[in-house]
């Protein structure tokens, strides 16, 4: 449901604080305001209760007001302070005011804080919200604050609305179910062999930092989280302090959540993604997260939009402190568009006609504007968002981006009865297409077609192969298991002399190849049904990993599906691919449909980016690679 678009609103807001500063929601101004740190403060305590949802609505008999004022309303140097807190960070709003500047000192253990200015940012907020201007904030006033002190410099309303937030322990609403974060989403679809592919970056799911979740019961929430076909990437700057701590990243996020959910009424938090300064990626509103979820974070472009949001201050001038983005930061930004914009096929230089959604102040709904597909929140509105240590990065940030999509691969090598085989022949760091021709390894040192580079004979035609870095010296070479016996080839010669050799399963397994404990070196397991009995070194003797993983009829696969060293079982049935993110019975597993048609299906590397892709073979055709979605 639409509702009346707001009149722009805005909030100066001076936090006074120890280590105070917004963590969302503002544009930062440039000067620190009085009034000055004291002491103790001017005013008198409030004598007001909470309301049942913890927020504090003061009216004007609730402070003291200096010099005269229209009765009845807050008015410029009007005072109030609340007592018996037992808060972490506050929101805050002036009702019925425009515009307004406010101050606010927080008391904690170390008495009462010092300044900095801020400055609400409008436009932040989903299409569809109402005409009721969203809360400033939250403010991150430290553990132990059990008192507040407001003051008004500018603007007049008829209350104030003050909500309090504790946020360093997780406590999920009972009126709040999550929504699905996986089991709810359906297989990608089979990516189109003209689309480029990313790698998905490890992104901690909402669980990890406490959310709450999806809120249904506020207004407009009852259906869940909506989608629409991707279009833009947009970035944020949460305009909050830099000093953060990694343990501290959960509770910020917490407070985001409530003041979007419990304060503004929204029905999750506003941004789809949010990055700390460590580079770790969290994912921030709920659906899956490989799904086109629509959030609120940048009114008339939420629809088709990721929004993804750097936690800190880039906007020189303003306050809390800026500081430029970490290059890990920035890293993690970039790989988490490339991926987002990977799975629907998007190039990131390129342009775009938006139809703007709802009024912004700078654009009215209906606008058909053209912008870049990865844009700063400022481009879509009045926002300095994402701040002028950002900005002028987003040109080179497209360029990362699309630096990290791999493109198709398509090339005939072989012939349509060879077995087609993938592995770094020379130690290059890109793994290079190979063919089984009977006991005959034709090894290219390129990826595309032509003669050879290299030809090995080993083994016997009736061996399974095995591919694999036997001895840790960054070279693959061919190893073949026949009944329970494993050899290995040292070199990539014509006719190499056997590394090692010796027994291990039995007649009738299956022989599989991977550096199962991530130490550089590849050893040989055995799958024996759907059991796998994996073993870390290249003698006989007991599995040190036994997974239980796909069906008897599989196809194998196996490859560093994550690229974190350790190489995991994956299988092919039938139009499917199945991945297993960690060596565990019942792990993480991950689906991706693959076109239709495929003889074979393989795994390597052929970026040198320290992670597997899955590719295809028709005929004697290899085909595009195909970067599979992965729970992490």
């Amino acid at each position: 449901m639409n509702r009346t678009r707001p009149r722009p609103w805005r909030l100066a807001l001076v936090a006074l604080a120890v280590g105070a500063a917004p963590l969302v929601g503002y544009d930062s101004a440039a000067s620190a305001v009085a009034p000055p740190a004291t002491a103790h403060p001017a005013g008198s305590p409030a004598a007001v209760s909470p309301e049942p949802d913890g927020r504090y609505i003061l009216h004007a008999d609730d402070g003291t007001q200096a010099g005269s004022g229209e009765s009845g309303r807050i008015e410029p140097g009007w005072v109030a302070i609340v007592e018996g807190l037992d808060a972490n960070a506050v929101a805050l709003r002036l009702d019925g005011a425009e515009h307004a500047r406010l101050a606010l000192r927080s008391r904690g253990p170390e008495g009462w804080s010092e300044s900095v200015e801020l400055h609400g940012d409008s436009d932040e907020a989903p299409d569809d919200e109402g005409s009721v201007p969203p809360m400033a904030g939250p403010v991150w006033t430290g553990a132990a604050t059990t008192a507040v002190e407001v003051t008004v410099l500018e603007g007049s309303g008829s209350s104030l609305t003050l909500l309090p937030l504790s946020t360093l322990e997780e406590r999920p609403s009972s009126s709040v179910r999550l929504a699905s974060i996986v089991s709810s989403a359906a297989a990608p679809s089979a990516p189109s062999a003209s689309s480029a592919t990313a790698a998905r970056p490890q992104i901690l799911p909402p669980e990890a930092w406490g959310s709450p979740g999806w809120r249904y019961t506020n207004a407009d929430c009852g259906s869940g989280p909506e989608q629409a076909p991707l279009q833009l990437g947009v970035v944020h700057h949460t305009a909050s302090t830099n000093t953060y701590t990694a343990a501290e990243v959960p509770a910020v996020l917490r407070s985001i959540w409530q003041t979007h959910v419990v304060a503004n009424g929204w029905c999750d938090i506003a941004y789809n993604f949010i990055v700390d300064r460590f580079g770790r990626i969290w994912q921030a509103r709920s659906g899956p997260a490989n799904a086109p979820i629509i959030g609120g974070h940048a009114r008339g472009f939420n629809t088709g939009s990721v929004g993804v949001a750097l936690l800190g201050q880039h906007q020189t001038g303003a306050s809390p402190a800026a500081a430029s983005p970490t290059s890990a930061a920035m890293a993690s930004v970039a790989e988490v568009l490339a991926w987002k914009f990977s799975l629907h096929g998007l190039d990131p230089r390129s342009s775009t006609t938006y139809v703007v959604r709802a009024d912004n102040g700078r654009y009215r709904a209906g606008d058909r504007v053209t912008v870049p597909r990865i844009l700063g929140h400022g481009d879509t509105g009045s926002s300095s968002c994402p701040g002028n240590l950002v900005t002028p990065q987003l040109a080179a940030m497209r360029t990362s981006v699309a630096g990290r999509l791999v493109h198709p691969v398509r090339f005939a090598y072989g012939s349509a009865t060879d077995v087609p085989l993938w592995g770094d022949w020379d130690g290059d760091g890109i793994d290079e297409p190979a063919i089984r021709r009977g006991n005959e390894y034709h090894l290219k040192h390129t990826i595309g077609g032509g003669a050879a580079d290299v030809t090995v004979v080993f083994g016997r035609h009736t061996d399974q192969v095995l591919v694999g870095d036997w001895d840790g010296d960054g070279v693959d070479t061919i190893g073949v298991y026949r009944d329970g016996e494993v050899y290995l080839a040292r070199t990539n010669t014509r006719n190499p002399a056997v590394l090692t050799s010796y027994r291990y399963g039995r007649p009738g397994d299956e022989g599989v190849a991977g550096d199962w404990d991530g130490d550089g070196r590849s050893s040989v397991g055995i799958r024996r049904g759907n059991e796998w009995h994996l073993r870390n070194r290249l003698t006989s003797g007991g599995a040190d990993v036994t997974v239980v993983f796909g069906r008897h009829t599989d196809d194998v696969l196996v490859g560093d599906w994550d690229g974190d060293g350790v190489d995991t079982p994956g299988v092919r049935r039938e139009a499917s691919v199945f991945l297993l993110s960690r060596l565990r019975t019942n792990g993480p597993v991950a689906q991706q449909q693959v076109p239709s048609g495929r003889r074979a299906i393989v795994a390597g590397d052929p970026t040198g980016r320290g992670f597997d892709l899955v590719g295809g073979v028709i005929s004697n055709e290899w085909t595009s690679w195909y970067q599979l979605e992965r729970v992490q």
